[in-house]
C-alpha cells in the first residue's frame, strides 16, 4: 500500500472481511441445520423401513455427514483477501462507489518500486471519496434469512418423524451411527412368561402362563 489513505482502505476491507465471516458462518450454521437434519430425517426413516445391511447403510451415513458439513466447507472455501472482500463490498454498492473502491484498490495495489505522487494523490483522492460510502455494511444476514426461510423444514420434519414413530426413528438414528454393524430386523412377535421371577418353597408347584404379541408364523 503506497500511503496512509491505502492503508485505511486496507483496515476498511479487513473490517468488512470480519463482518462477512460472521454474515457467512450465521448462514453456513442456519444450512447445516436445515439441510444436515432434512437429509438425517429422511436416512433414518429409509433405514427404519428397509433394515439395510451394511454397506447401504454406510452410504447413508456417509450423505448425512456430507449434508452436515457442506455449508460450512463452503463458507470456508470463500476467498478473504482484500480483493475478493472489496469484489464482494462493491456488489453490494451502487455500481459508481463500488467501481471507484476497486479502482482505489487496484491503485494501492499496484506494484511499483517507487510510487509516483500523482498515483500517491489520485489514490489518496478516491480513498477519501470513499469516506462517506459504508464499506463495513455492505455485510449483512440478507442470506441467513434466506436461507432460513427453507431450512426450516428440516428441524420441523425431524420433529414430525419422532412424534410420529419414536421408537422406530430413535433405534434407526442410533443404527446409522454405527454403520458397520449388522443388526437383525426384530421378530414380529414377543412372548412373555408369567411370572418372570419367583420363589418356591420345597414341594411347591408353579404355574407358568405364556402369552404372545404380535403376529405368530
Amino acid at each position: 500500500m503506497p500511503n496512509a489513505s491505502a492503508d485505511t482502505l486496507a483496515r476498511r476491507l479487513r473490517d468488512a472481511g470480519r463482518r462477512f465471516a460472521v454474515t457467512d458462518g450465521s448462514a453456513a450454521l442456519v444450512a447445516t441445520l436445515g439441510l444436515g437434519l432434512g437429509v438425517l430425517t429422511l436416512a433414518a426413516a429409509m433405514e427404519a423401513w428397509l433394515w439395510l445391511p451394511p454397506t447401504s447403510r454406510s452410504v447413508l451415513t456417509v450423505l448425512v455427514a456430507a449434508a452436515f458439513a457442506a455449508p460450512v466447507v463452503r463458507a470456508l472455501r470463500r476467498p478473504a483477501s482484500l480483493t475478493a472482500v472489496a469484489r464482494r463490498v462493491a456488489d453490494a454498492l451502487a455500481p459508481t462507489d463500488g467501481d471507484r473502491l476497486l479502482t482505489a484498490l487496484d491503485l494501492a495495489t499496484a506494484p511499483t518500486v517507487a510510487p509516483s505522487p500523482l498515483m500517491e494523490r489520485a489514490t489518496s483522492q478516491l480513498v477519501t471519496s470513499l469516506d462517506a460510502v459504508p464499506l463495513e455494511r455492505a455485510a449483512t444476514f440478507a442470506e441467513t434469512r434466506r436461507v432460513a426461510r427453507v431450512a426450516w423444514i428440516g428441524p420441523v420434519l425431524l420433529a414430525a418423524a419422532f412424534l410420529a414413530a419414536p421408537g422406530p426413528m430413535a433405534s434407526a438414528t442410533a443404527r446409522l451411527f454405527a454403520p458397520l454393524t449388522a443388526f437383525s430386523r426384530p421378530a414380529p412377535f414377543a412372548l412373555t412368561v408369567h411370572p418372570g421371577d419367583a420363589t418356591l418353597a420345597g414341594g411347591d408347584s408353579l404355574r407358568i402362563g405364556v402369552t404372545s404379541e404380535g403376529r405368530l408364523r
